[in-house]
């Protein structure tokens, strides 16, 4: 109950005494003025009259102040009542979500029937019980080719890969979220540095690439890495498509690891070899198996997926290795 409603109920608490002095008084005055105009004996006049007078003045006084001052001072009290009352039920709410929250983790550990390490459990509940966003459709497709030095075309150590996520970001909340739903790593080859790069992320139908993806990259010369962050508001209960192309050198013989840093639904990688110039072979980093889709005789395009849940930190391994018969591309 608001302190309007506090200060209506009062005057209608008080109207039946407020009524009762008002006449009152004015009958007083009424007597008064009649006495002191028509009565014969001085003694009516000087003592009754003016008795009745100050009777009436006192009531008329008294209602003013009850519908003034003692107004305020209820209001006031009615305030200090309402502030009090929402201060309460502001701790009753933190208690109530506290007190869920400990028997929200006394009960996971009661269902499993383990005690679980508070730092293990802290882990499970920021990244994923409480996850705000999560990935889905998730996508990687690796063009894998002998690279060949620029200067003197001829064969190098390095293998050349181009990559290309693709993944839908779910706001899981009802309320906007902003998060870097495009966030990578990229290994860089020092002598070969200029082809170790991102190439373009699309992030809901917006392109970023040039100058405008050079914000979002984190290029330091003297780190054999770089990174990519860009941040993007995603509405409630909605979904963003992003995709991400980069490219980077490895050693012939060498690995490239998909692993999520968000609760993913799922996972699929395709690696195409379009001179079958390697051996390729990818495991699961995760308790569940992969599942090749693809021949194992197929040696231009081969396909592993998953389509179990996906925690942070694990993903697939890709490995691969020159298939030796095999002759050097021409330079394309």
């Amino acid at each position: 109950m608001n302190t309007g409603d506090v200060a209506a109920r009062w005057y209608e608490d008080i109207r039946p005494i407020s009524c009762a002095i008002a006449t009152a008084s004015v009958v007083c005055l009424a007597v008064h003025w009649g006495l002191d105009q028509y009565a014969s004996a001085p003694v009516a006049r000087s003592l009754i009259s003016y008795l009745l007078k100050d009777a009436g003045i006192a009531g008329l006084v008294a209602l003013f102040l009850n519908l003034t001052i003692e107004w305020v001072n209820r209001k006031k009290h009615a305030d200090h009542q309402q502030s009090l009352l929402t201060a309460l039920e502001t701790k009753h709410e933190e208690s109530s979500k506290k007190l869920l929250e400990d028997v929200n983790k006394q009960l996971f550990r009661t269902v499993y029937k383990r005690n679980i390490d508070p730092a293990v459990f802290n882990q499970v509940e920021k990244h994923l019980l409480l996850a705000d966003v999560m990935r889905r459709d998730f996508r990687a497709s690796f063009k894998l080719k002998k690279f060949m030095d620029p200067d003197s075309g001829g064969p190098t150590e390095f293998a050349e890969l181009d990559v290309i996520y693709d993944f839908r970001v779910f706001n899981l909340t009802d309320k906007p979220v902003t998060c870097p739903v495009a966030k990578a790593l990229v290994d860089v080859t020092p002598k070969y540095r200029e082809f170790c790069r991102f190439k373009r992320i699309t992030v809901g139908g917006e392109v970023f690439e040039n100058d405008l993806l050079a914000k979002y990259v984190d290029d330091v010369p003297d780190r054999n890495f770089i990174v990519l962050l860009l941040p993007k508001a995603i509405p409630p209960n909605d979904s963003i498509p992003v995709r991400i192309e980069y490219k980077k050198l490895a050693p012939l013989d060498y690995s490239e690891l998909v692993v999520t840093t968000l609760p993913m639904d799922g996972l699929t990688i395709e690696v195409s070899d379009p001179h079958e110039m390697f051996t390729v072979e990818a495991i699961s980093l995760h308790p569940e198996d992969e599942r090749r889709d693809t021949p194992l005789d197929q040696k231009h395009l081969a396909r592993w997926s998953m389509d179990q849940a996906f925690l942070p930190g694990q993903g697939m391994v890709m490995m691969w290795h020159p298939t030796e018969v095999a002759a050097p591309p021409a330079r394309e």
